[in-house]
């Protein structure tokens, strides 16, 4: 379940780069 967890903060970091 931690890669799951690393991934998703990698997803947030990436929409918010996006934004």
């Amino acid at each position: 379940m931690r890669a799951v967890n690393e991934t998703n903060v990698i997803y947030q970091k990436s929409s918010m780069a996006s934004k």
